[in-house]
């Protein structure tokens, strides 16, 4: 829920049928148990002359460490935390100097089992602290458009654009790293960026070269804009859309949000998205490198109205091999059609078996020797993709109209809402 100013709806979905994962596992789905609004009229801590607190959901992550349980089994629990959140890059989707930061949130969880009508209150959040993301110390970080095409080694607003010539950035993922910091996933790069625990830019990791926006014939020098269609790597508006750390804190988890230009881009049967792992172990010799790269096979289920394929817009690691996404498509308030969405679900994927391309010819740009893509429609032989399962359909009417909650086409204040972009796990014991 995201890029525009209205109502911030959340929703808590756990897993009342037992179902296999289809890797070994299984797990109970209780259906919809929580919604929660927030006013779009709410402001963040730095006070109601600057920004209101839309757009949060971009990104979030739930610190373990915080959670308490109370109540009991027959009144029922309720679970409480620290949950930080990214904001994109702000109102007006790049047309504006909108200052990236992160926000923390006191959140309650207290579980509705029960039949319907069911208010929207079961998830309460309240906005404790905002930080500024920063670079050099002083400098903050713009949403503006990174129209700049003489900084060619970084996202950068034009020095005469509301951006003043600031470094452009707009999170969507985030993770909390072991030193206390931030990763934070850039969609304009695309990077993955580490910051301290104060919010200053410590460093930045870059994706094999066929990921990197070009326009022009090769070689062609970055163009990390989001105003002109590049010629390769990622598509506008489609970067890097989430990022985790794995439990051993040794690997970076990353995925695009569709296919790379050279790949299909929005092509209709375009479906060979990219996952990186970054090494980010101090102790190790590719440190703040991509070590390994996978397919992840979108599915075909979204609109020919919008986008064929259906995007991933989160990641979240369970371990070295398993994760979790979102894929969706781009249907919902919001979307600036009144198609009725087919396709949002939580999937889990296991690279397993999975082929590593990474340092082959499909991280070359586009036209340079010995470059390769990935035909839409399938495969080569050799490549095999990441396996995906389907574990939560977050589009169950029942389950919706329990809250009050609708897909009608005759869209109102609580029809579901296009974007989905945050994916966290609240332990239940």
């Amino acid at each position: 829920m995201k890029r525009q100013l209205r109502r911030i709806l959340a929703a808590a979905t756990l897993l009342a049928i037992s179902c296999s994962t289809g890797l070994g596992q299984t797990s109970t789905n209780h259906g919809l148990v929580g919604v929660g609004r927030i006013p779009s009229t709410s402001f963040d801590q730095l006070g109601p002359n600057l920004d209101t607190l839309g757009g949060i959901g971009s990104a979030i992550w739930l610190d373990p460490l915080s959670l308490t349980r109370s109540g009991d089994e027959a009144g029922g629990f309720t679970y409480a935390g620290v949950l930080y959140s990214a904001q994109d890059r702000g109102f007006g989707d790049g047309a504006q100097d909108f200052h990236p930061r992160l926000q923390s949130f006191q959140v309650q969880i207290t579980p509705y089992y029960g039949a319907a009508p069911a208010p929207q209150t079961q998830i309460a959040l309240s906005n404790t602290a905002t930080m500024l993301l920063t670079y050099d110390l002083t400098n903050t970080f713009t949403g503006f458009d990174a129209g700049s095409l003489t900084s060619v080694n970084f996202p950068s607003s034009e020095a005469n654009s509301p951006g003043k010539g600031h470094r452009s950035l707009d999170p969507e993922g985030l993770t909390r790293a072991l030193d206390g910091g931030w990763y934070i996933a850039d969609e304009y790069g695309p990077f993955i960026y580490k910051f301290s625990a104060g919010g200053n830019l410590d460093y930045a990791m870059r994706p094999p070269a066929a990921f990197l926006p070009k326009r022009g014939p090769y070689p062609a020098a970055n163009a990390f804009t989001a105003t002109n269609l590049p010629t390769s790597g990622r598509r506008n508006n489609r970067g890097f859309e989430g990022v985790s750390l794995t439990p051993d804190g040794r690997r970076l988890l990353t995925v695009l949000q569709s296919p790379l230009v050279q790949d299909g881009g929005a092509g209709n049967l375009a479906r060979a998205d990219r996952l990186v792992v970054f090494d980010v172990d101090p102790a190790s010799a590719s440190y703040q490198q991509p070590i390994a790269e996978y397919i992840y096979p979108l599915s075909l289920n979204g609109s020919a109205t919008t986008n064929r394929n259906t995007p991933l817009s989160e990641i979240l690691a369970l371990n070295s091999v398993q994760f979790l996404v979102i894929e969706r498509d781009n249907l919902g308030l919001g979307s600036g059609t009144n198609t009725v969405p087919s396709f949002k679900r939580v999937m889990i994927g296991d690279l397993s078996v999975a082929t590593n391309i990474i340092n082959t010819g499909y991280d070359l740009e586009a036209g340079a020797p010995g470059q390769i893509s990935f035909a839409p429609g399938s495969l080569p032989p050799g490549v095999a993709p990441v396996s995906r399962v389907d574990l939560v359909n977050l589009l169950d009417p029942g389950e919706l109209a329990r809250f009050g909650l609708n897909l009608s086409t005759n869209q109102d204040l609580n029809t579901l809402n296009e974007k989905w972009e945050g994916l966290a796990l609240l332990p239940l014991v």
